[in-house]
């Protein structure tokens, strides 16, 4: 294997607690993480969400994302058309190789297993998890209707250690399987790659940059220096090409993260306000869209100017979400003369200032003040709490990713210690409300619902935290096989499991009172013991054995049902010695 692709397979295994891992293993991972990173996923996500275990489908990575975000499970596609009105679709296929050649079995072998997926009928041999990816192929394509972008693009990576030099008789079987697949009219693109040694060097220190865009803004103002807290400022119009640039990635896809500081997802584009702004951008008085439209604003960590030219580096649009969603959809309008979008640019690195930023720009909409600020406050000091923390702990503790990639570049974070948005909304709702269901099976709902009995402000950080921590470590268990890898569908019931067995039934207390605080501190004690920590996890896994042991069926896990189950069996446990 090459020495550099070694070295970082080893950096990228240590940071993803997958070192117990054959080298082979620990490859497969890695190839996987840094194809799909780089291709408009910008979330944070498991390697082991995109990674197919054993050698009998013939592909060892897999990924369905829609709207910028990895599915793992097919009730998140409805929550998804329902949020955006539209479904953008990229399947992901990786064949990992640690071998320095290529060769034209191994094309053909992923072009089998790939046609094998989007078969009727599949012939070839079926993990668990193909079977998962096939139901959300399939629940993709009976939502055809929402695919007002374009078919679903398909991209097959085949990797190795080696170097690529077109050698003539494996392009022929690339640009067979190609034909093939492109041939059963199921998708827009297809693109079948070899990736070297250093394509994938390059793969994966892009997937460890942050949002980087360079983009022309002509006609600009410079907004007054001496601002407190903002580095430097422009306002103006940018025309529609350069402004896709801004919101787009270089396959011409959403980049869906750079709209999470925004109070309000895409409202759709049936919405009243969307569908007006849609007839302007298609009429014959597009050229009035900078009077007419609000404007976008970006806060960037890092602005350079250069003439012309603008390079903004690690940031958000924090209010222009609607009018982004809209110019997207009607692209090939923006792309012509005379369409110009008001936009502002602000960089600073001041999270307080940023807050005010969101709450200034988004009250000419109809919100009211509080929902403005409120969960930006709350995140906000969670990821403070998760950091005092983490500086206090003798094992680097926790980071809760308020937004997209920032601790990409932190070498001081460990990224199986970063915990997403959506993980720690699954995590709090099965740890804390005792609803692992929810967790199962609708994670578009919970993310919609923040705020609610969840993300609330006034709640104490302390659940919060615990809940990751807990999360975490039961990945790790799993990770290091002293779980069995078979119970991780019943991943968010073993999360309320542990926590009634930590508390030894005393019930939880309120979320923002000071008794919860001492009660996690419990736990935290329990999960930091090795020991106590496997052994209470153990006896989770035992009762939802004795209780739901032939439940292991995510489409069961997400009814009600099974979580009462085992809440009713929880209040008759007690933690063994």
């Amino acid at each position: 294997m090459d020495k550099i692709i070694e070295s970082l397979v080893s950096d990228f295994a240590d940071e993803h607690d997958l070192a117990r891992l054959a080298l082979d293993k620990q490859f497969e991972r890695f190839s996987n993480y840094c194809v799909v990173s780089v291709r408009g996923t910008e979330e944070t996500f498991n390697p082991e969400d995109v990674t197919v275990e054993g050698d009998e489908f013939g592909i060892d990575g897999l990924a369905v994302q829609i709207n910028g975000r990895i599915v793992t499970d097919p009730d998140e596609i409805d929550g998804l058309a329902e949020q955006n009105g539209y479904l953008e679709v990229v399947f992901f296929f990786v064949q990992a190789k640690t071998s320095e050649k290529f060769s034209t079995s191994a094309v053909e072998l992923m072009g089998r297993a790939i046609k094998d997926f989007f078969a009727d009928e599949a012939n070839l041999p079926q993990t668990d998890f193909v079977k998962r990816s096939r139901e959300i192929k399939d629940e993709v394509y009976r939502r055809a209707k929402f695919f007002k972008r374009g078919n679903p693009a398909l991209i097959a990576s085949y990797v190795t250690t080696g170097k690529w030099d077109d050698q003539t008789e494996i392009c022929a079987a690339i640009e067979g399987v190609s034909a093939e697949l492109d041939s059963t009219r199921l998708f827009d693109s297809v693109v079948v790659e070899p990736v070297d040694a250093s394509r994938l060097n390059d793969l994966y220190r892009r997937a460890h940059d942050p949002v980087e865009t360079t983009f022309e803004f002509a006609r600009k103002a410079t907004m007054p220096a001496g601002i407190p807290g903002i580095e430097s400022a422009y306002v103006g119009v940018v025309e529609g090409t350069q402004f896709l640039r801004l919101i787009e990635d270089g396959d011409g896809r959403l980049r869906s993260s750079l709209f999470e500081d925004n109070v309000r997802d895409f409202q759709g584009i049936d919405n009243a306000v969307n569908a007006q702004m849609a007839d302007t951008v298609e009429g014959a008085d597009r050229g009035r869209f900078p009077v007419l439209n609000n404007g976008v604003t970006v806060i960037a960590r890092e602005v350079q100017t250069v003439g012309d030219s603008v390079i903004v580096r690690d940031y958000q649009i924090v209010n222009g979400c609607q009018t982004a969603n809209v110019v997207h959809a009607h692209r090939d309008r923006a792309l012509g003369e005379e369409f110009w979008v008001p936009l502002k640019v602000v960089a600073t690195d001041d999270d307080d200032l940023i807050t005010e930023i969101v709450t200034a720009t988004n009250s000419q909409t109809a919100v009211r003040p509080e929902e403005l600020s409120s969960r930006s406050r709350f995140e906000r000091a969670l990821e403070q709490y998760f950091e005092a923390v983490s500086k206090n702990s003798e094992d680097k503790g926790l980071r809760y990713e308020r937004r997209s990639r920032q601790y990409v570049r932190d070498a001081a974070v460990v990224a199986a210690r970063v915990i997403p948005r959506r993980i720690l909304v699954r995590s709090y709702v099965s740890f804390c409300l005792d609803q692992p269901h929810r967790a199962t099976g609708y994670v578009t709902t919970l993310l919609k619902q923040m705020g609610s009995d969840h993300f609330v402000e006034g709640h104490r950080p302390e659940p919060y935290y615990t809940s990751a921590h807990a999360y975490y470590r039961l990945g790790n268990l799993f990770n290091s096989g002293r779980i069995d890898g078979k119970y991780r569908p019943a991943w968010w019931y073993l999360l309320m499991a542990f926590r009634h067995l930590a508390l030894d039934g005393e019930p939880l207390a309120a979320a923002n009172s000071p008794k919860v605080a001492k009660q996690m501190d419990g736990i935290n004690k329990t999960l930091n013991d090795d020991s106590k920590a496997v052994a209470a996890f153990e006896q989770a896994v035992a009762l939802f054995d004795s209780v739901l042991g032939d439940s292991l069926d995510r489409d069961v896990l997400r009814g009600e049902r099974p979580a009462e189950r085992l809440r009713d069996a929880l209040d008759h446990a007690t933690l063994a010695a």
